[in-house]
């Protein structure tokens, strides 16, 4: 596993050693971060970044190769955790960092980060779409207009909170990828 594109292109990631963590294809960050570059203007360069269920930590990593300014990686795997500690390290990426590991549905949220981009990629199959988005909302830290990518597969069809307008959608292999834009108005929330 390798990042895409940008200053970090072609660098390699550390993978699992165990199947309990599924990492988004190259294919589909390729092609989701080809529509957050060019919708109209790039939606990663100076971005603060979340990466909920990280995993390796690829999705948040491509994002800061690519101009996010920060990132946050959440993860509740001890493996997970340890993978994303191990990468952004050997990357020299700490500084541009943090690593929370807790549940991304019940964050424990320093309301002091707002966020401009988010990446959910749970595990396929569970629920945990719908969960994360109301705790987002919840502890209010998306900014307005923040983009929110969900990864899933084509039989699961979480609630979308009415304050998250669809923009693209992507298909790769069996995965999709859905793209959001955070609007908030007085009927919103």
């Amino acid at each position: 596993m390798r990042i895409i594109a940008g200053r970090l292109r072609g660098t390699k990631l550390l993978a699992p050693k165990t199947k309990t963590i599924r990492a988004t294809s190259s294919r589909l960050r390729e092609t989701i971060f080809n529509v957050l570059v060019h919708h109209g203007k790039n939606l990663v360069h100076g971005a603060t970044a979340l990466d909920l269920f990280a995993g390796t930590g690829a999705m948040g990593i491509e994002a800061i190769s690519r101009g996010a300014r920060f990132c946050v990686f959440v993860d509740n795997s001890k493996e997970g955790y340890s993978i994303i500690q191990d990468n952004l390290m050997r990357l020299g990426l700490i500084k541009l960092s943090q690593v929370w590991q807790q549940d991304a549905t019940n964050l424990k949220y320093p309301s002091t980060i707002l966020f401009d981009l988010v990446f959910i990629d749970p595990p396929y199959r569970t629920n945990l779409v719908e969960a994360s988005l109301l705790c987002l909302t919840k502890y209010k830290c998306l900014n307005k207009g923040a983009t929110v990518v969900i990864e899933k597969t084509k039989s699961s069809s979480p609630n979308i909170p009415p304050c998250f307008k669809p923009l693209d959608i992507r298909k790769e292999g069996r995965s999709f990828a859905h793209i959001f834009r955070y609007v908030i108005d007085d009927h919103s929330i």
